[in-house]
């Protein structure tokens, strides 16, 4: 937006409304910010409180525990994962599965599957992210115009 806002400071002393657009178009620009960064907090919390879930549906502290607790986390990083990369996923899942079969890599998912935590559809794992949307507050959506705000 370089070649806006020079745009604009130059309007802004050269007309009377100048100064106004100006200081519209850096809100604007603030808002926008604003939006983006409560856009990553809410991102960074829904992580948090998945990863917390994962912690309650997933008790005790055995290696296959411990296991498959890392592979709901780090399956959570992605949107979507094949299984076949399932086991060198993350450096943590390559050190954990090492030593162990396509066999397990199966196991540990259907027990996760069985949690709910993940979707397998075909070759592909996905995080259940949708039991977490209950949880959420109810958005209103923001009028876009004028007309949208009246009531009726």
């Amino acid at each position: 937006t370089r070649t806006e806002y020079y745009r604009l400071l130059d309007l802004s002393s050269r007309i009377p409304e100048g100064p106004i657009l100006f200081i519209k178009y850096a809100l604007r620009g603030f808002v926008d910010t604003l939006r983006e960064q409560i856009d990553m907090v809410k991102a960074q919390q829904l992580l948090v409180h998945w990863q917390n879930h994962i912690h309650q549906v997933i008790r005790g502290s055995t290696a296959s525990i411990e296991r498959r607790r890392h592979l709901a986390i780090d399956l959570s990083l992605h949107h979507q994962t094949n299984i076949s990369d399932v086991p060198t996923l993350t450096t943590r899942l390559a050190r954990e599965y090492a030593t162990k079969t396509a066999k397990t890599v199966r196991r540990d998912l259907n027990y996760l599957e069985e949690k709910k935590l993940i979707t397998i559809r075909g070759h592909l794992v996905e995080p259940n992210r949708d039991v977490m949307l209950a949880f959420l507050p109810l958005v209103c959506p923001v009028p876009v115009s004028g007309r949208d705000s009246q009531r009726p």
